[in-house]
C-alpha cells in the first residue's frame, strides 16, 4: 500500500508545480477571455456611439451624464473604492431604452464594433447568423446584386 501512495502523491506533486507548466493560461485557452463587466463596458461605449453621445444616452436613460460615464470608465466607488459596475438591472434598462433585444448587453459585439453601424444595420448583422443556409443565401445574393449596383454606378459616373 505504501507504495502506490508514494507514487501517487508524486504524480500529483509534479502535475501541480507551476514550473512543470508554463505558461498556464495559454495551455488553458482563456487568457483572452472577457469578464461580464468588461463586455458591458465595452457595449455601452457602443450604446454611447451609437446614441450620439454621453448626453443623449443619459437623457434615454433618465440619469446623470456622470453616472453613464461612471460605469463607461469604471470609476471607483469613493466609499469601497471598487470600480463601478454595470449591474444586471441597469443593463436591462439600457437595453430597453435603446431598443436593444434582452441579453444585448451581455453579449461580445467588439467584432462589429470599427464598423460604425446603425442599429439596424448592426441588427441585421447579428440576425444574420441565425438564418439557415438557404435564407443566408438569398439575404447574399440580394447585398451581391446592390453591392454590383452601385459599384457599376460610380465606375459609370467617374
Amino acid at each position: 500500500m505504501k507504495v502506490h501512495s508514494v507514487i501517487i502523491n508524486e504524480s500529483l506533486m509534479s502535475v501541480n508545480t507551476v514550473s512543470l507548466i508554463p505558461l498556464p493560461s495559454e495551455l488553458l485557452f482563456n487568457s483572452g477571455m472577457k469578464t461580464c463587466d468588461q463586455i458591458r463596458r465595452e457595449n455601452l461605449l457602443l450604446l454611447i456611439s451609437q446614441a450620439g453621445g454621453v448626453n443623449k444616452l443619459a437623457e434615454a436613460y433618465d440619469c446623470t451624464e456622470a453616472a453613464i460615464k461612471a460605469w463607461a470608465k469604471a470609476y471607483k466607488d469613493s466609499k469601497t473604492g471598487v470600480p463601478k459596475e454595470i449591474g444586471r438591472v441597469p443593463a436591462r434598462k439600457l437595453e430597453e431604452v435603446t431598443g436593444k433585444e434582452t441579453g444585448w448587453m451581455d453579449h461580445d459585439h467588439s467584432d462589429v464594433k470599427s464598423l460604425n453601424l446603425t442599429n439596424d444595420e448592426q441588427t441585421i448583422l447579428e440576425a444574420f447568423q441565425y438564418f439557415g443556409p438557404e435564407v443566408k443565401e438569398i439575404w447574399l445574393d440580394t447585398a451581391r446584386k446592390a453591392v454590383n449596383k452601385q459599384r457599376d454606378a460610380k465606375n459609370k459616373a467617374a
